[in-house]
């Protein structure tokens, strides 16, 4: 069966994103991007952090932001990495603030179209300079995304996925 982002529930797109960033981001060793994914784990588990406080996390303007951190990437493989748990984030921010009833974003958020109540997924799978900057990231550096993408598929793959992001960091 071929994979199809978009006919995933939202929390599933969510959860898949975000697994696959919290594995990706392990060996970088950075707490400000654990923190970052913690919180997103956070609002999907039960929606009790803001779009506003996981917004601050992508704002470049702000203090304590991920995009723009202090951290020597070696190669390749980490900046791959770092940018797609970066996606991974921004997706979780663009979907929050949906979540909150907001239909415009502010312009770091502007890749995540809303077009009737679906969101435009071509940038997870699609092939321009920015369409499936996730999928091809995690690619690019032998990631095996679609493991992750078979367990979505499941009937119980939101609850599975859940349990991955719940497990200790070690893993």
């Amino acid at each position: 069966m071929e994979f199809n982002f978009k006919e995933l529930s939202t929390d599933t797109q969510v959860a898949l994103m975000l697994v696959a960033a919290k594995k990706l981001i392990l060996p970088l060793q950075n707490e400000k991007m654990r923190k970052a994914v913690g919180l997103c784990r956070e609002w999907l588990k039960n929606k009790g952090v803001s779009a506003m406080e996981l917004y601050l996390l992508c704002d470049v303007e702000a203090e304590d932001n991920v995009v723009d951190v202090d951290l020597e990437l070696n190669g390749e493989h980490e900046i791959y990495a770092w940018d797609a748990a970066i996606y991974a984030i921004l997706f979780t921010t663009a979907t929050a603030f949906y979540h909150e009833g907001e239909t415009a974003l502010a312009q770091d958020l502007d890749l995540f179209q809303l077009t009737g109540h679906e969101f435009d997924y071509c940038w997870y799978e699609g092939s321009s300079w920015l369409e499936g900057s996730f999928k091809r990231n995690c690619r690019e550096i032998g990631f095996p995304i679609a493991e992750l993408e078979e367990i979505a598929q499941k009937s119980d793959g939101l609850s599975v996925l859940m349990e991955m992001l719940e497990d200790s960091e070690s893993k």
